[in-house]
């Protein structure tokens, strides 16, 4: 561990390399630890010289081999060990392109156990989820989740969240904490988005744990939620806070080119995404404080 270092924020990697993305701009947990150390730069003065150190874990794998899975397992097992050891303070779960209800992926399948049988047991230890993260923790708080309707389709680029007032009240809210008072005036937040899956319901209470939902969209009622009451530490988010719009107009190119999208979608959500201020630094620092709170 790095000077100062409060311990190890473990960022659990659910997908492999996009060809012709990840080469210019790494690969989620690259994102996802860019916005974290991003934010524990920006809040120094706040919480002080003590900082988390972030390690990647790669737990996706686009081959079923064997030799794989066994590595996988220890991987998990190490990731156990970590925690119970508390060397590891916290855990954050990355988006991926697999859909987080299918039930034939090893690796998926392993995670879930992880989840469900250790992370949701434990107290007062900090869970974040980032859209596939967020479904595959609903998924395990038994909520439902699946493909969206297709009428709505996908949910893409920087678009504007309706923000949960309550959320924004509570001082004991990482996000009261953090927002300016433009964005607690409107209740809005606005997000890159990259999902056709979605979280249904708002997971009901969990081993004496009960949830608040972020916020929602157009598309999507669930935005993310927040534990509130109970043991159970979680936050997660629908969006992607870890994203720059350097990075989302090069996928937005990409579905386009793969004939995810049409053209008219296409220039809707590139408008947008060059139109809204993106605030996923915002929420990196929601996401810091979160840590920080939860382990004072």
């Amino acid at each position: 561990m790095t000077k100062d270092s409060a311990g190890e924020i473990a960022i659990l990697v659910l997908d492999t390399a996009i060809e012709g993305i990840t080469e210019r701009f790494g690969d989620f947990g690259d994102n996802a630890t860019h916005v974290l150390s991003s934010a524990v730069a920006n809040q120094a003065n706040e919480l002080g010289p003590t900082h988390f150190d972030f390690v990647k874990y790669q737990i996706a794998h686009a081959t079923e081999a064997s030799i794989y899975l066994e590595s996988l397992h220890k991987t998990f097992q190490d990731l156990t060990a970590r925690i119970e050891q508390g060397i590891i303070k916290g855990i954050l779960l990355t988006g991926s392109r697999s859909d987080a209800f299918r039930t034939d992926i090893p690796w998926l399948n392993e995670l879930n156990t992880f989840i469900k049988d250790f992370l949701l047991n434990l107290e007062k230890f900090p869970i974040v989820g980032i859209c596939f993260g967020h479904q595959i923790i609903a998924r395990n708080l038994n909520a439902k989740i699946g493909r969206n309707d297709a009428k709505n389709g996908w949910e893409l680029g920087i678009t504007k969240i309706n923000i949960n007032p309550d959320i924004l009240y509570d001082e004991n809210s990482p996000f009261h904490e953090v927002f300016d008072e433009k964005t607690i005036a409107t209740k809005e937040l606005h997000l890159v988005e990259s999902h056709q899956d979605i979280v249904y319901e708002l997971p009901k209470p969990y081993n004496n744990s009960s949830f608040a939902s972020i916020g929602s969209t157009n598309k999507c009622e669930f935005q993310g939620f927040l534990t509130n009451s109970g043991p159970l530490k979680i936050l997660t988010f629908q969006g992607h806070p870890e994203f720059s719009t350097d990075l989302t107009l090069e996928l937005l190119n990409r579905d386009y080119r793969l004939n995810y999208i049409t053209e008219q979608e296409y220039r809707d959500f590139t408008d947008n995404t060059k139109l809204f201020v993106n605030q996923g630094p915002v929420v990196g620092k929601v996401i810091n404080r979160f840590f920080h709170r939860v382990n004072n």
